[in-house]
């Protein structure tokens, strides 16, 4: 299953802060290049939706790579895996034993996790291989893989229904060798940067015009509109 969609990058092994609630951004940027500009905006575009949710707390999907290389983790295999973290955010340990792994929306139940315990604020990784390898106190492997292009991942409770985190509709296309996640700051919410069809004021600059512009309290009025 191959898809595209968004969300944040940051270098394997690097945990983000807490995700602050966005309810308004105003964007202005110096841009010498009108290219520069509409690369910029892509790349916002891209970032417009954070969907990974966590509804009570409870696991979820902290953290994937999806393009591994090996230079930074490989299988007991030595295989070049992709791999996801799961993370219990609450401060006691708790066992994961019959939630969910899937990559199709249409079959929640695709991999069930074994009776392991994450302890509280901790990580557990299962390396997406499609080796199916479900044994307590070994590497886990679900029996799929993580499409490079971007897919729909979840994590499932284990009444087979109720998804707690996931990357829907899907995670982006994945660079080599870097992770994509939410960061650990507990439960995370959707969260629109620019909406697409938005006016965005710009100005491409002839002259060097400083750096007030980057104020928050900045009065783009004579900008342009697009």
């Amino acid at each position: 299953m191959e898809r595209e969609s968004e969300e944040f990058c940051f270098p394997t092994g690097v945990r983000l802060g807490n995700l602050f609630s966005l309810s308004l951004i105003e964007i202005h940027k110096n841009m010498s290049k009108k290219q520069s500009f509409l690369a910029t905006l892509r790349l916002l575009l891209f970032l417009t939706i954070i969907y990974p949710f966590n509804s009570n707390a409870e696991f979820l999907i902290s953290e994937i790579v999806a393009n591994n290389s090996g230079t930074t983790l490989s299988d007991e295999d030595g295989f070049p895996a992709d791999w996801l973290e799961i993370q219990n955010p609450e401060p006691s340990t708790a066992s994961i034993a019959g939630y969910y792994l899937t990559d199709d929306p249409a079959v929640l139940t695709k991999w069930q996790l074994p009776d392991v315990s994450i302890s509280g604020n901790g990580f557990l990784v299962v390396f997406a291989t499609g080796k199916n390898r479900a044994v307590s106190g070994s590497e886990l492997h679900a029996n799929f893989s993580l499409g490079a292009g971007g897919e729909y991942l979840a994590l499932v409770k284990p009444d087979g229904e109720t998804v707690v985190s996931s990357f829907d509709p899907e995670f982006p296309a994945q660079l080599q060798d870097i992770s994509y996640g939410t960061g650990s700051g507990g439960p995370v919410a959707g969260a629109d940067f620019l909406l697409v069809g938005a006016e965005v004021a710009y100005l491409v600059p002839d002259s060097d015009i400083g750096s007030t512009w980057q104020e928050p309290s900045f009065d783009d009025a004579a900008w342009a509109i697009s």
